[in-house]
């Protein structure tokens, strides 16, 4: 016969994960442990509901950006110098990391490199010092649909999508960011690259359901 689970406390969570890490939740339930268990449940929830939007704004920005810079500078274009003459320094060793986890792994083609760039690098390359450098020529063809908008905004808006996709992979409380605010950012962000592709997050997204469930 099976052994019947038995539920955990809020003071085994504080035990196995830590009061730091706890305290937030019990902040937000006023402290009600029984309360800040299911917050705690609830913010995991959150963090796989975004999972896919997510997915899809990061990989399509990295697969946009990337096809602009190999037109702008050559298939690899981490390497070129015009580009990084205007790089940062944070930059072009977050460059030269990717090109080395690569070719560890015995993967240093192209695509494989692509794919080892973080998002951080990506969301750094729409910064206004690029501008001139890339975005004067190629933001319509990345983002088409925010020709009537000013471009720092882009940077603005994908730079909250980086701060909500590391602090659900570091997994932090969100319990106090905007997160129905962010939704919108994520489909909004889609829709400047691919109305299609917007449409069919939203229709596919459960997180409104998620947000809409908080204890």
């Amino acid at each position: 016969m099976a052994t019947k689970l038995q539920p955990l406390t809020f003071a085994d969570f504080e035990q196995e994960l830590g009061v730091p890490y706890m305290a937030p939740f019990l902040k937000f339930a006023l402290g009600d442990q029984t309360r800040a268990v299911r917050l705690h449940a609830w913010n995991n929830n959150v963090g796989a509901a975004f999972h896919r939007p997510l997915e899809l704004v990061e990989v399509a920005i990295r697969n946009r950006i990337d096809k602009a810079l190999t037109v702008e500078f050559g298939t690899h274009w981490w390497h070129a110098p015009k580009f990084l003459a205007q790089a940062s320094q944070v930059t072009i060793a977050a460059l030269d990391e990717a090109s080395k986890h690569a070719e560890a792994k015995g993967r240093d083609g192209h695509a494989d490199v692509v794919a080892e760039i973080t998002f951080g690098a990506w969301v750094a390359i729409l910064r206004p010092r690029y501008f001139d450098l890339i975005w004067r020529h190629h933001a319509s063809q990345v983002f088409p649909g925010h020709r009537r908008l000013p471009f720092r905004s882009i940077a603005q808006t994908i730079d909250g999508l980086l701060k909500l996709r590391n602090a659900i992979g570091h997994h932090e409380p969100l319990l106090d960011l905007d997160l129905r605010g962010l939704h919108e950012d994520l489909l909004t962000v889609l829709g400047w690259m691919s109305p299609m592709m917007q449409a069919q997050a939203s229709a596919t997204s459960f997180v409104p359901k998620v947000l809409a469930g908080r204890p």
